[in-house]
């Protein structure tokens, strides 16, 4: 076996002690990712599997795994993708739903306490 058999073996199954090795995405490869990811960050399992196809050589886990990472990088970094799009303030839905039980909770707390006579609206 030669080294570059020997490397696309490793890449895409196990090696020699049952461990998996690290997947080589050409930068042609990484393009078309990128722009698959541009258009939708969270393909269906049939898109991803078209994108395989696409990508000779490259095993549809491989694929899937690069969608995570891809995703959990932009995440890290402060970036969003257009399916995370939140409201105009920035925050998420839950972010907001939370701010806002919190308010309450505080709110309610003080009239317990008799600091303010009345639930302000």
């Amino acid at each position: 076996m030669d080294v570059a058999t020997a490397a696309l073996t490793e890449a895409a199954g196990e090696g020699q002690f049952g461990l998996r090795g690290r997947a080589v995405i050409s930068r042609q490869q990484r393009q078309l990712l990128e722009t698959v990811y541009t258009r939708n960050p969270r393909p269906s399992t049939a898109d991803l599997d078209r994108v395989a196809a696409q990508l000779t050589g490259v095993p549809r886990r491989v694929v899937r795994v690069w969608f995570q990472n891809k995703r959990a990088r932009d995440r890290r970094r402060g970036r969003r993708s257009p399916s995370e799009s939140s409201t105009s303030s920035g925050k998420t839905p839950v972010t907001l739903l939370f701010s806002n039980i919190n308010y309450y909770v505080i709110r309610f707390k003080d009239c317990l306490l008799n600091r303010v006579r009345t639930i302000p609206q």
